[in-house]
């Protein structure tokens, strides 16, 4: 069997559910929800983006195997990152009255993930070659918690899930499909809600104690080297089987859903600049306080990922999501032709002359 094949709803269903978490967790940030759904958010970013650094990882099989690594790499990552790193900065000085500034090495908040693929997929070879892949990549992502990486912090410490995409082959997650597997992964994403729901403190925002998880240097949570390693450890223990339980749930019918979700870079990208024109406008200011409010925007923010992976859309942006190379790279030396055949009696009888 393959190890990708060229598009699969399942995998479809998977990038717009993740998506939709992404900005609702983005969106979440301008109302005050209450504590219980601040336990949900949590039970969200223990997963949200560890799984799409494993799909990143899973696809970059396909991308490896694929001619134009290069400028595939340079056109829909490295040039788009720069592109949408101006407009959001343009943006935020016109929404904020700032300064512009513009500084590629300090990704503008969401786009930080532009750059993860960048540097995943850069390096993706590397991991190949090892013994055991995963297993330096957990010893990678502990260490990189003991030097500040501030950027890059994020990027080294979800290596273990895209290592793991690398290697895993589809037959691998087939098991996850078993009625009883799907069953224990409900149990199991319940259990992790109940347990942020019981745990995480009213003064502690969970996609703070997340971020301090992966994002930060130990010294930078304010977490000696041994406990700052237990930390992240734990989180990529929850990560991975949360995350586990729920790409058991995923769908793997095609339809509306699979559709759009074949389009959800479309939705990362540009979600973040719709929720900051919401803001400055006002419009997080008429939801209801309390879960109310909590559930319009998890409604809102889904309806927003559909919108933004909709083909109008596609259509505007494409040019900038993927821009041209042709003016970049020069074009492939053509191949020689084969030199034409010699007749041996021919040839022979050239040499007794």
């Amino acid at each position: 069997m393959s190890r990708v094949s060229s598009r699969e709803a399942y995998f479809d269903n998977a990038k717009f559910l993740i998506g939709g978490l992404v900005v609702m967790g983005h969106a979440i940030d301008y109302i005050d929800p209450p504590h219980a759904f601040e336990a949900f958010e949590m039970a969200c970013a223990a997963f949200r983006m560890p799984v799409f650094a494993f799909l990143v990882g899973y696809f970059t099989q396909g991308f490896l195997r694929s001619h134009g690594r290069a400028r595939r790499l340079v056109a829909k990552i490295a040039i788009a990152y720069l592109i949408f790193l101006l407009l959001y900065q343009i943006l935020e000085a016109v929404l904020k009255d700032l300064p512009f500034g513009y500084n590629p090495l300090d990704p503008y908040d969401h786009l930080w993930f532009l750059t993860a693929m960048f540097v995943w997929r850069g390096v993706a070879p590397l991991w190949l070659q090892l013994r055991h892949p995963v297993a330096v990549a957990v010893f990678v992502s502990l260490a990189a918690g003991l030097v500040e990486l501030q950027a890059f912090t994020r990027i080294v410490s979800m290596l273990p899930f895209v290592v793991l995409g690398l290697v895993v082959r589809r037959e691998h997650l087939e098991p996850l499909r078993r009625r009883g597997v799907r069953v224990a992964a409900g149990v199991v994403l319940a259990a992790e809600f109940a347990a942020f729901l019981v745990l995480l403190p009213d003064y502690i925002s969970g996609k703070g104690v997340l971020y301090n998880a992966f994002a930060n240097s130990y010294a930078g949570s304010e977490l000696s080297a041994p406990v700052g390693m237990g930390v992240r450890a734990f989180f990529v223990v929850t990560a991975l089987v949360a995350g586990a339980a729920v790409l058991s749930l995923v769908p793997t019918r095609e339809g509306l859903v699979s559709r759009l979700g074949g389009r959800s870079l479309y939705m990362y990208v540009l979600h973040y600049g719709v929720i900051q024109v919401a803001v400055r406008l006002g419009w997080f200011d008429l939801l209801p306080q309390g879960l109310a409010g909590a559930l319009i925007v998890v409604v809102l923010a889904f309806a927003l990922g559909a919108v933004l992976c909709s083909p109008p859309v596609a259509k505007v942006f494409h040019r900038l999501m993927e821009p041209p190379t042709s003016w970049l790279f020069a074009r492939p030396a053509p191949k020689p032709e084969p030199a034409a055949p010699v007749d041996d009696e021919r040839r022979t009888a050239g040499e007794g002359r």
